[in-house]
């Protein structure tokens, strides 16, 4: 019987750390109809809690992870941040590193991209309006 108990426990155990409250959370991100092919997608918690990021790669696709490069992002709702260039920073060159989007929505405060995580995975498609 202490071994039924012991087992059965063990399971439950593990059925409670192997859970995951992370969301799988990927997307694209376009400005004027065009996907971005740099950059970062940057969420940070409305309120408290971890932020999440992702590389925005060639074809504009990015992956959002919080601590590690496979987890996920924790339900909740967060602010968006997207930081893309038309070319990319050099040292005492005062012309590179020219901006792709409008500088507000390298600004958190200032994007007015809100978006809410929820379920186990996600697509985030952001679609920037050209200004």
């Amino acid at each position: 019987m202490l071994r039924v108990f012991l087992a059965f426990s063990v399971v439950l155990f593990a059925l409670g750390c192997g859970g995951s409250d992370f969301t799988t959370v990927q997307g694209t991100v376009t400005y004027d109809g065009k996907p971005l092919t740099n950059g970062y997608v940057t969420i940070l918690p409305d309120g408290e809690g971890e932020s999440a990021s992702g590389q925005i790669g060639s074809d504009g696709r990015f992956t959002l992870t919080t601590f590690n490069a496979t987890d996920g992002v924790k339900p909740g709702k967060y602010k968006v941040r997207i930081a893309s260039y038309l070319s990319e920073a050099k040292m005492n060159d005062p012309t590179s590193g020219k901006p792709a989007i409008p500088e507000k929505y390298f600004d958190v405060a200032k994007s007015g991209l809100t978006v809410t995580i929820a379920g186990k995975s996600q697509t985030l498609d952001l679609n920037l309006p050209k200004e």
